[in-house]
């Protein structure tokens, strides 16, 4: 065999392999929709199974990341609770300092700096005590209602595909042209591979 044949069946199986590997993965995302060609019919993974890839996210996410019990957590918090009764707190004062005045303009001569004061300290205290009983009943009501699986898999379902696409390519693009490379390394080396079997049994 020629010089030329060492070189050319090595680059042309590399080739082949870079671009088996290329169209692979831009396959991954298309053809966007359907296609029959020779009466097959063909079509992206993710756009061909797109909702079992959002069913699948979304049990997922629901299962091991976020959950209605987490919320739940999250709301049992003494922080969380501290934070609610400051806001709690600044709206009372405000309600009683202007709306209250304003809507009874009477009031104005009694509802001096102390006397609300006191009035914003009693509600605060009093909604305080009750609002460990309206966390828990919120969090009763939140596995009926809060629907993490069911959220995820809407989302990702109207996802477009194109930002999609974008997306996925932009966080692994390197990783992707190291799947081409590697199909262009396989199919040098089963090029060379072909030369050494040629040249045994020649």
């Amino acid at each position: 065999m020629t010089w030329q044949v060492w070189v050319f069946l090595p680059v042309v199986a590399a080739f082949i392999g870079w671009i088996t590997n290329y169209i692979a993965v831009r396959m991954i995302f298309r053809p966007r929709r359907p296609i029959r060609v020779l009466g097959f019919t063909i079509q992206g993974l993710l756009p061909k199974r797109r909702t079992e890839f959002a069913e699948s996210i979304g049990a997922t996410i629901e299962e091991h990341l976020v959950s209605p019990q987490d919320v739940k957590d999250v709301l049992d918090d003494p922080a969380v609770s501290a934070k609610i009764r400051e806001a709690v707190a600044t709206k009372v004062e405000y309600f009683l300092e202007h709306r209250l005045v304003a809507g009874m303009p009477m009031l104005g001569a009694f509802m001096k700096g102390p006397i609300v004061e006191k009035m914003k300290q009693g509600i605060v205290e009093e909604l305080g005590d009750g609002l460990s009983s309206v966390v828990d009943t919120l969090g009763e009501h939140l596995d009926e209602h809060l629907d993490f699986r069911g959220m995820v898999t809407e989302k990702i379902e109207s996802f477009d595909m194109g930002k999609l696409e974008d997306i996925v390519l932009a966080v692994a693009s390197k990783e992707l042209r190291a799947i081409e490379f590697l199909g262009a390394l396989l199919g040098f080396a089963v090029g060379w591979i072909q030369l050494l079997a040629l040249k045994w049994l020649a």
